[in-house]
């Protein structure tokens, strides 16, 4: 909260940041829509710079697959529903391992817009590009994955006549539950 009304003030009196502090503030992972739009007013040309810097040095060290999620992290943070169209536009022509590690990126600025695409890609023929479409539609309770696993969970609930749930999962999972992520393990 100090933050957010400390770059307010910076943003509303035409500041910028102090530009020792602006290392330390782009490393921060910061959540919040508003305070990163003010983040950005407030670091200024020396701020913009950097962080491309950052940017760039940080692409030349990754692995290929950290590489391809940070790419994906950049575009999607400046333009989250062009960055889910292009990447379902490209989708077909990307190696699984691709496609999970691009996945990860639209955890930035998630939201139901994205669930039909990402309803989509729980149809996948790989597991982990499955999964990793499942791990973000666990995250948008209206999901239709979520009311799915719900609507499976309900019939294993019950209330006991000391007030306490109970859950009893059945013996075998349904073999639906494996589009929407879930497995049965060996434990």
């Amino acid at each position: 909260e100090a933050l957010r009304e400390y770059l307010y003030l910076l943003v509303k009196y035409q500041q910028t940041l102090p530009p020792e502090r602006i290392p330390d503030l782009l490393a921060l992972d910061i959540h919040h829509e508003t305070t990163r739009q003010l983040l950005e007013k407030a670091i200024g040309p020396r701020g913009h710079w950097l962080r491309a810097q950052q940017q760039a040095s940080r692409q030349r060290v990754l692995s290929p697959m950290a590489a391809v999620t940070a790419h994906w992290r950049s575009l999607r943070e400046e333009q989250p529903a062009d960055t889910r169209l292009l990447l379902a536009a490209q989708w077909s022509d990307m190696p699984p391992a691709e496609r999970s590690a691009a996945l990860t990126s639209m955890e930035t600025g998630l939201s139901m817009d994205d669930e039909p695409w990402l309803e989509s890609c729980l149809d996948d023929p790989r597991k982990e590009v499955r999964v990793a479409a499942a791990n973000l539609l666990r995250q948008l309770p209206e999901s239709r994955c979520c009311l799915r696993i719900f609507d499976r969970l309900a019939p294993c609930l019950s209330l006991s006549g000391n007030s306490t749930w109970q859950l009893l999962l059945p013996a075998q999972l349904p073999k639906e539950s494996e589009r929407d992520g879930i497995y049965p393990t060996d434990s």
